[in-house]
């Protein structure tokens, strides 16, 4: 692969197809990179149809990319590769977030650590995400009885001081 097709590669959208029992399926893919040894790296392939047809045809699939000012494009066939761990997954979780804004590493470690939430299992998609659940310790630190007593999330003005609610101090406190 010459440089002229990794720079397109790493500046352009990809479209990948997939198919399966003649069903063809094309998704846009915006996390993708290029190896430098020209293995072509995809990170948002979540699409349950996508992964569907990944394992009914032995992972082929056809990559199609294209400038459209220099009229540009390719289309690259081979063999997909599902990874959910190591350096590949790490990097593309570490863009995701970026372009999020936001790394929720430390906010979810200071919540479990405080044990104001804790680990309710495993969603059963691509990646395995870990789901979490509030606690008792939750309900108490924020003076509620159930969660139904939060306010909707629309009502939140979020960037404002929350105000916690006051113990009451018994007549030995004072």
């Amino acid at each position: 692969m010459n440089d002229s097709v990794k720079k397109l590669l790493k500046e352009s959208m990809w479209d990948l197809a997939t198919c399966a029992n003649g069903e063809p399926n094309v998704v846009p893919v915006a996390f993708k990179d290029v190896t430098p040894d020209g293995k072509l790296v995809v990170g948002d392939v979540f699409l349950d149809t996508t992964l569907k047809n990944l394992a009914a045809n032995g992972g082929k699939i056809a990559i199609s990319v294209y400038d459209a000012k220099t009229l540009e494009g390719y289309q690259i066939k081979g063999v997909a590769e599902y990874v959910t761990k190591g350096e590949v997954v790490k990097t593309f979780k570490a863009m995701v977030e970026q372009i999020r804004g936001v790394d929720s590493a430390y906010s979810v470690a200071a919540l479990l650590n405080k044990k104001l939430i804790e680990e309710a299992g495993r969603l059963n998609v691509p990646g395995r995400p870990i789901q979490y659940r509030t606690t008792p310790d939750f309900l108490r630190t924020f003076g509620l009885s159930t969660l139904e007593e939060l306010p909707p999330i629309d009502k939140i003005a979020f960037g404002e001081p929350i105000e916690l609610p006051q113990e009451e101090k018994t007549g030995e406190e004072s």
